[in-house]
């Protein structure tokens, strides 16, 4: 193929070479200067394939889609050429291609094959005050193409037709929000006039954002669609209208049937006594949310506000469909027990399902069931099968679900027969890939009520949100397709289809209106500024570290010549070059780490020092040890630690954190991020030390709350320990970004700029 490219022998040759290349995402040569380049670039694909960089000069990428490229692959080029390709596909895995060249690149074609013939306009999303964006483009595409054609690679000025825009309110110049009354759309005739008045709606005068009611859709997207044959319409997708109409009808049903009958829906008749005069205002309205979706509903509060009492407020509304199946971590399964014993009480059961379940006694434990095994599971299958109500809650793990129902016909039945499902954490179902997730959908799916509990439901990306909305949007009659994943990834993941992994949803965008269509349907999140004003703040400390040579001396040639090779590049925790890097991170700082704890310990106070690395956290223990023996020779006194990690029996580690609240010789916990970060309560100690970063934001924002909570009564600070010249700074970007798309997808504000943003904080460099 490549002397054909050379010598120019055919036409159709020539299609074969400018084919291969957006496949693999090289520049292309445009047609006009591709025979005088050939020769050089040729040169360039048969050198050595380790060759780190292929200028682009003044070519332009152009981004095929990929199902067409696999098509032309096979039918056009066939498998004989299959080395050649393999070979330039070696060649792109080593290129030092910027995110941002390509992103531009592929704007720049896009504009190309769109707006050829016509004018661009699209319906952008749908704003928290349901009102909806209408989008006109800032430039004319063809002179933004001349210019683009004219001037090298690197053009400032990108045209971005799918801008990402935030809330009506908004006053951001940059996010291009016109928030002038003129701009604000009430009615048909009022676009008209808009557009009367701006006769050519391309040019750079025209207000990029026009807002109209969402209610007024219909007429808005008629009149367009009748009067401007030369525009390109994107209007909002059905699904989203679908989603809303439907939950909308569904809060207005519930109103009026509350109006009538005030009695049925009076929490105070309905919920146990202790529970009803213990709930905040908040938790109360997080309940009734519940009940407004009919039991079917994503709880999504910050942690720390009380989401596993509101979750058994709902549950104890729909007592009709008990017994109930509580699914979750193991490591919170006693926790769960704990909970139901104390908010609900044996007369209350008594009075509202004692005939249906015979109960008796005065003991509420003798009716919960903590199935930690295939062995106990069946004998508890076996036990139901004569005596179905013979328990009021079974609390099982989604791992052993997942390992039991495909196999078991028997066991799958069993789960099937489950109404009533409470799933804690639910953000382990987040990859609708994963054989955990495939398990556990089928039976939220038919379950009559499911109560999905999360603090983090999607901890890094929109698209580890679908799972759990699909689950609870699923029992819709006649719906049972409403949300499929193609057009969630369209919508809100920015879609993408690549050669060698297939369709790519790590992407966002819109995520004000993935926002609207959460909170109107079937999330309800509040946060601890909101809603508890008596709440401390948290502050946090960025103690960046200047480690010794001795630990950072042998490993820092490979750290930098790694900075210099993935530079503004993306890195994937699970690349095998990346983790190695992340486990020498651990190596070279966690002496630091142990003599920073043990320089705090020395203040006396209580402190939690999250890690991940077993290492890591020995080597902490070992410097507490020695720094304890040596407070006792100094000063007389008798400090303790406790840890909990992987290794902690699940059914002592609420002793274990008990025991540091109580003990005032407890002064340190040493706790694993990832077992440690959830279902444990560290109040009143006010000092958090991370150790170590995780790529995960939402884990390390789980185990800030472990002290920062209800009932926590002072400022809680908050001390990241990041090590200078290591992979360290490249996860704290990350995080910075993370955090962002989450906040603005959940909580519906970007919060860069808020001081609540888990990378603001104080910064200060230490020598250990």
């Amino acid at each position: 193929m490549l002397a054909f490219a050379r010598t120019n022998t055919s036409s159709r040759c020539a299609q074969f070479s400018s084919l291969l290349l957006p496949m693999i995402g090289q520049p292309i040569i445009p047609t006009h200067i591709r025979r005088k380049e050939s020769i050089p670039y040729m040169h360039l694909i048969n050198s050595d394939p380790f060759i780190t960089k292929i200028s682009h000069s003044n070519y332009i990428v152009k981004s095929y889609n990929d199902v067409m490229m696999r098509r032309e692959f096979s039918n056009m080029i066939g498998k004989t050429l299959g080395w050649d390709w393999k070979k330039r596909a070696a060649v792109q895995r080593m290129a030092d291609h910027k995110k941002e060249e390509t992103e531009r690149s592929r704007r720049i074609q896009f504009e190309v094959d769109t707006f050829r013939n016509k004018k661009h306009l699209e319906i952008h999303s749908i704003t928290d005050k349901l009102s909806i964006k209408l989008i006109f483009p800032s430039m004319n595409v063809y002179n933004r193409v001349k210019d683009a054609l004219t001037s090298t690679f690197h053009v400032e000025k990108v045209y971005q037709p799918h801008s990402h825009l935030n809330h009506h309110s908004s006053e951001s110049e940059e996010q291009s929000i016109t928030t002038s009354e003129e701009n604000v759309i009430d009615n048909e005739e009022q676009v008209i006039q808009v557009i009367q008045d701006r006769p050519n709606p391309t040019l750079s005068q025209i207000p990029p954002v026009l807002y109209f009611s969402y209610f007024d859709y219909d007429e808005i997207l008629k009149f367009f669609t009748e009067n401007f044959d030369d525009i390109l319409l994107e209007p909002i997708p059905n699904f989203v209208f679908e989603v809303l109409d439907h939950y909308d009808m569904m809060v207005k049903a519930f109103k009026t049937r509350q109006k009538r009958n005030k009695s049925e829906y009076d929490l105070s008749l309905r919920l146990p006594a202790k529970m009803f005069s213990s709930i905040l205002p908040f938790q109360k309205e997080g309940i009734e949310f519940g009940i407004s979706r009919d039991g079917r509903v994503m709880l999504c509060d910050e942690m720390g506000l009380g989401k596993t009492l509101q979750a058994l407020g709902i549950a104890c509304y729909y007592t009709k469909d008990w017994p109930m199946l509580i699914v979750g971590p193991c490591s919170l399964h006693n926790n769960w027990k704990k909970e139901l014993t104390t908010w609900i009480d044996m007369d209350w059961v008594k009075k509202t399902v004692g005939d249906t379940f015979n109960i008796q006694g005065d003991s509420l434990e003798q009716y919960i069931a903590i199935v930690d095994s295939t062995q106990n599971l069946m004998k508890l299958i076996d036990e139901t099968s004569v005596q179905p109500k013979k328990y009021l809650a079974f609390i099982i793990s989604y791992d052993l679900i997942s390992k039991n129902s495909t196999n078991d016909t028997k066991i799958s039945e069993w789960l099937s027969k489950f109404s009533l499902i409470i799933g804690d954490e639910s953000h382990m179902i987040k990859n609708d890939d994963s054989k955990r997730a495939k398990n556990i959908l089928p039976l939220l799916k038919t379950s009559k009520r499911v109560i999905l509990i999360s603090g983090t439901a999607s901890p890094s990306r929109p698209i580890e949100l679908f799972t759990q909305m699909k689950a609870l949007l699923s029992s819709q009659k006649g719906k049972a397709t409403l949300l499929k994943k193609t057009q969630f990834g369209e919508r809100y993941c920015d879609l993408k289809s690549t050669y060698f992994t297939g369709a790519d949803y790590r992407g966002s965008k819109r995520l004000s209106e993935l926002h609207v269509l959460l909170s109107r349907s079937v999330m309800i999140r509040r946060l601890k500024r909101d809603v508890l004003s008596q709440l401390p703040p948290k502050r946090r400390f960025l103690t960046y570290l200047n480690l010794p040579e001795e630990d950072i001396g042998p490993h820092r040639l490979t750290f930098e010549s790694f900075r210099k090779r993935k530079k503004g590049s993306i890195l994937d925790p699970n690349d095998s070059e990346v983790l190695q890097k992340y486990n020498l991170t651990a190596v070279a700082k966690q002496r630091s780490i142990g003599l920073f704890a043990r320089k705090y310990l020395r203040k006396g106070e209580k402190f939690l020092i999250f890690a991940h690395h077993r290492s890591v956290m020995n080597t902490i223990e070992e410097h507490i040890r020695d720094e304890i023996q040596d407070i006792k020779v100094r000063e007389g006194k008798t400090y303790k630690f406790v840890r909990i990690d992987g290794e902690t029996p699940i059914d002592q580690r609420q002793d274990i954190s008990q025991q540091f609240r109580e003990d005032p010789d407890v002064k340190v916990a040493i706790l694993s991020i990832a077992v440690a970060g959830v279902g444990l309560n560290f109040v009143p100690c006010k000092t958090v030390v991370f150790g170590e970063l995780t790529w995960n934001s939402g884990s390390l924002v789980q185990c800030e709350d472990r002290a920062h909570r209800i009932g926590q009564k002072s400022t809680v600070d908050i001390h990241y320990l990041i090590a200078r010249n290591t992979l360290d700074e490249y996860i704290w970007e990350l995080l910075s970004h993370k955090i962002d798309v989450v906040s603005e997808t959940l909580n519906g504000e970007k919060e860069l700029e808020n001081e609540h943003h888990i990378t603001r904080g104080s910064k200060e460099i230490i020598d250990i």
